[in-house]
């Protein structure tokens, strides 16, 4: 889904359509109608996930092992490549996952939503991956049609309709008829990194692991779960903040940024959260980097999908958690997903490219290099090989080898 979406419902905008006839001014308005599509769930639930490889047509998330890339296509599934040689990943399968958003990796085990439901999948075998359990309705729908079918989605198309000047309704708005979901709202990273096989996790993730615990976020709310073989609901999803967009963990507590900051959690030893404190910042988008050094980097990004006026990075100190403080704040273009290697904080500005900073002294970073050659929304370390970096741009995958200030492109994933 789309970042600053608004739900209409359809009565209400029928009584701007006849009203239309007795309003003096009429516009032509060009925007994107979206129509609800329900469905039988018990109808989309896939046992056999294991597929001849497909065409990738777009990246949501990505997982790197040592010799595998997992790439999720929003709605449709997850493709799986054999990296051994990151000069040729090669296709080797495609995992049926319908309905898929988000995935979360922890050594054999994927996690991934499907519509409703949340799963579990062994893939030791990358080529027979098999669901080792399916815990039904994790996300409860929140609205059916007449007919007890539940909403999955949207039709979208693009119109152009004569509508009254006061109807609200600007050029490019997404309108929703019936209903907006509630559900996994996509991320304003086009294309992120969420974890790789070193233990190294994405900044841009909505799903995180602790010990038997799933944290899964929404716009607002989080949902945990237990995993002690078979998963199952472990406690009420709470609501812990506004237009939540990232999950990260670390030890015992859970850091989320938001469109207003960062907010964050302690885990308790009876599975619930509770909250701890937050750090608010201009309302933009927002991953959440925090560091063993009691240090924490918060990007703030505007621009046509983020609200807000400003660029930049923060420095946060996070000795005390229920008083985060600002340390230090850097001016940026455009930042998206960051990543912590050795004493380097690599930082993906989009279509400007990427920055890197000196993070030796965390608390004190500075600015060391600016690439605007290689468009990144997100970067990762190769698990095994410190010399490669992974890039995420909207059109494919790119592994570059990296001597000092120079990246030279081993191979890419493109679609």
């Amino acid at each position: 889904m789309k970042k600053h979406l608004f739900a209409l419902a359809l009565a209400t905008f029928c009584i701007f359509l006849t009203s239309c006839g007795d309003q003096l001014c009429e516009q032509e308005v060009t925007y994107i109608k979206a129509t609800a599509k329900y469905a039988n769930l018990d109808d989309l639930r896939i046992d056999d996930l294991n597929e001849t490889p497909r065409l990738l047509k777009s990246a949501n998330k990505i997982y790197l092992s040592n010799d595998l890339i997992l790439i999720s296509e929003r709605m449709e599934g997850i493709h799986v490549y054999d990296n051994s040689n990151p000069e040729n990943p090669v296709a080797i399968n495609f995992l049926n996952v319908p309905g898929n958003n988000e995935i979360f990796v922890e050594g054999n085990i994927l996690y991934a939503d499907s519509y409703y439901d949340l799963l579990k999948i062994d893939i030791s075998s990358p080529l027979q991956a098999n669901i080792v359990s399916r815990l039904k309705s994790a996300f409860e729908p929140q609205f059916f049609n007449t007919t007890g079918e539940a909403l999955i989605g949207f039709n979208e198309e693009v119109v152009t309709e004569q509508l009254s000047c006061d109807a609200n309704i600007q050029q490019n708005d997404w309108l929703y008829f019936d209903f907006q979901a509630e559900r996994i709202d996509g991320s304003a990273i086009p294309t992120a990194f969420v974890s790789n096989g070193n233990g190294a996790t994405g900044t841009a993730n909505k799903i995180t692991k602790a010990k038997d615990l799933i944290f899964l976020i929404d716009r607002v709310n989080i949902y945990t779960f237990e995993d002690k073989g078979q998963l199952s609901i472990a406690s009420q999803k709470n609501p812990v903040g506004w237009s939540l967009e990232t999950i990260f963990h670390s030890e015992d507590h859970l850091f989320m940024g938001s469109n207003n900051g960062m907010h964050i959690y302690k885990i308790e030893d009876n599975n619930s959260v509770s909250y701890t404190g937050e750090f608010f910042h201009a309302t933009g988008c927002d991953p959440v980097l925090p560091t063993e050094e009691e240090v924490a980097y918060v990007t703030l990004r505007t621009g046509s999908d983020c609200p807000g006026d400003e660029n930049n990075i923060s420095v946060v100190n996070i000795a005390n958690l229920t008083n985060p403080s600002l340390i230090q704040e850097i001016t940026m273009d455009s930042p998206y997903g960051m990543t912590l290697h050795n004493d380097k904080l690599y930082v993906g500005e989009g279509t400007n490219g990427f920055k890197v900073f000196d993070a030796s002294q965390r608390d004190q970073i500075k600015l060391i290099e600016t690439n605007r050659d290689i468009e990144t929304y997100d970067i990762i370390v190769h698990p095994t090989d410190n010399n490669i970096l992974l890039f995420a741009n909207p059109n494919g995958i790119s592994q570059y080898s990296t001597v000092g200030e120079e990246y030279n492109l081993l191979s890419s994933i493109t679609y």
